[in-house]
């Protein structure tokens, strides 16, 4: 179990050392007298976990009917299962970029349209809602 855990931290090694700086930074592109750089974010995740269930041959050949003969090297409180995994998962979305010319540095955001298109639906199902209650304040049910 020892060596499944070992590539599963060098593939950890591999992903941590390729999120870094000029992943957020992009590199420099020039444009006539102008410089722009890309900025983004990144959100990057990775579990792993591994373990071990130890027993005895009767455990492990609970489910045959008889214990087979022909695998004299399950002994009594050997490990029977052993496992190691691991996932991992990275998000990179740019969010401004960096223009230097001779009038200066600006940085200039990038909009995210189908957020901004979301909270207006939102915006108009709240404005919505909140006249309808006041129309059935105003005008609500009459006794008649």
């Amino acid at each position: 179990m020892k060596e499944d855990m070992q590539v599963v931290l060098d593939k950890l090694d591999v992903v941590t050392n390729e999120v870094n700086v000029d992943r957020v930074f992009g590199k420099p592109q020039q444009y006539g007298d102008r410089v722009v750089i890309p900025v983004a974010t990144m959100l990057y995740g990775v579990a792993i976990g591994g373990g071990e269930a130890e027993g005895n041959s009767k455990s492990a050949t609970v489910c045959c009917e008889e214990e087979s003969p022909a695998h004299p090297e399950v002994e009594a409180n050997m490990p029977v299962g052993s496992g190691v995994g691991g996932a991992g998962g990275a998000i990179a979305r740019p969010v401004a970029y960096i223009e230097i010319d001779s009038e200066g540095v600006r940085v200039k955001p990038i909009m995210n349209e189908q957020v901004l298109a979301l909270a207006g639906i939102c915006l108009g199902g709240w404005a919505i809602a909140w006249f309808a209650a006041v129309l059935m304040t105003i005008f609500g049910p009459r006794d008649s």
